[in-house]
């Protein structure tokens, strides 16, 4: 598991968010609020979200630990 270490700042600075969501949205908002900084803990089945074996760049290789869209 990576961890990303950096100073939060943004108006949810000091806030933590665990993120159930599976699929776009839910994820794309736990983006959003880590950007605004937050500390959102991303719970997935073992399988992990299904959202990460969509290829939304064609002709790339689907890379589902590291996929571009949750970084």
């Amino acid at each position: 598991m990576e961890t990303v270490s950096k100073e939060a700042t943004g108006p949810l600075k000091g806030f933590k968010v665990v993120e159930l969501a599976m699929w776009a949205a839910g994820p794309m908002v736990g983006g959003i609020m880590a950007d605004w900084g937050a500390e959102v803990i991303k719970i997935e089945s073992a399988d992990g979200d299904p959202f990460r074996v969509l290829n939304l760049r064609p002709g790339k290789e689907i890379v589902t630990e590291t996929s571009i869209e949750f970084l």
